[in-house]
């Protein structure tokens, strides 16, 4: 007997034949027409790559790289000259973050990058007060948002359950009494799971108003430069709850004790974007049995979790079989 809580991620839809493979969003037609900052970065950085993007990841890097340039703009700034206000020389700057600006104008003048210098885009320049970063974030906040209604948007006109003629006999071997959804889809309604035994940890499509969650793990407390982009942050600010830990109490039987809480991820990357979540439900579950495609699969999972839980703290719970891997049939 075994009390079994199932953790699904993308890899659950993509494995039920949907196109929710970040390529699927970036390439569709409807998309590339969308003006927006961050779909415009995406679409460039898919051509490049040809057949693979993680948004989320990318959304960090533009993030970073701009308030890290910001900054540098700032301690420069006692330097100026207020014709050279909100400049900086692109000698001071790396050349990844310099493939990253060229792409990016709502921000900075792309043009400005070929003379050598990186300048501030004039509406966000006060010739008194200096570069106005408060409605610079908040012009980011909105391209952030508008990007997750386009998504939205995409998974509603191309996700269909209903023509889904794949199923998975490991997991209907599961039955699980509670069902940790990263998805915004509902595509365990397969398996005749209630939806009151899902928890959408990042919101899910439909939902008024929006709570999707996008965008990436929190790396430093106590950076809050761009706090609006951490997903911790957007759980709370969209309140879509907490993981119920009650779900997570074992029975206990007169003749069989308590029955073991084995949780199992199904199509879940183990990222570090989702680290603190993992970690929590380890934490809560007797066993956790993390699904894995191939050998490729496999060995990116036991990275992505050596990054979790540090090296030694993962070959110990693999020995003594608190996490096990095992193969998709």
């Amino acid at each position: 007997m075994s009390q079994n809580i199932l953790v699904i991620g993308n890899g659950f839809d993509i494995y039920h034949g949907l196109p929710t493979k970040y390529i699927d969003f970036v390439n569709n037609t409807e998309i590339k027409n969308q003006d927006n900052m961050f779909i415009k970065y995406f679409q460039k950085v898919a051509k490049e790559n040809q057949t693979w993007i993680d948004c989320e990841q990318e959304i960090k890097r533009v993030v970073r790289t701009i308030f890290d340039v910001l900054e540098k703009i700032r301690e420069d700034s006692a330097n100026q000259s207020l014709s050279y206000l909100g400049t900086l020389s692109i000698d001071k700057v790396s050349d990844d973050q310099r493939n990253i600006l060229k792409n990016i104008d709502l921000v900075f003048e792309e043009k400005t990058i070929n003379y050598r210098v990186v300048k501030v885009r004039d509406e966000y320049i006060h010739p008194f007060y200096g570069i106005n970063i408060s409605q610079i974030m908040t012009t980011m906040k909105e391209e952030l948002d508008s990007l997750i209604k386009v998504l939205e948007k995409y998974l509603m006109n191309n996700i269909d359950v209903s023509s889904i003629k794949i199923k998975s006999e490991q997991i209907k071997k599961i039955k699980p009494e509670y069902v940790v959804n990263f998805n915004y889809t509902d595509t365990y309604k397969l398996y005749d799971i209630k939806e009151q035994d899902v928890f959408y940890i990042h919101g899910r499509i439909g939902n008024t108003p929006n709570n999707m969650v996008f965008g990436f793990e929190d790396e430093d407390e106590f950076n809050l430069d761009d706090i609006y982009f951490k997903k911790y942050f957007q759980r709370i600010q969209k309140r879509n709850g907490l993981l119920d830990e009650k779900k997570f109490e074992p029975c206990i039987y007169a003749d069989l004790g308590k029955e073991p809480v084995i949780s199992h991820f199904f199509g879940l990357s183990m990222g570090v974007t989702d680290g603190d979540i993992i970690k929590k439900i380890e934490q809560l579950s007797n066993v956790c049995v993390i699904y894995y495609y191939n050998q490729v699969d496999y060995e990116m999972k036991v990275i992505n979790l050596i990054k979790i839980f540090g090296k030694e703290c993962f070959m110990q719970k693999i020995y003594d079989k608190e996490i096990q891997l095992e193969e998709i049939e």
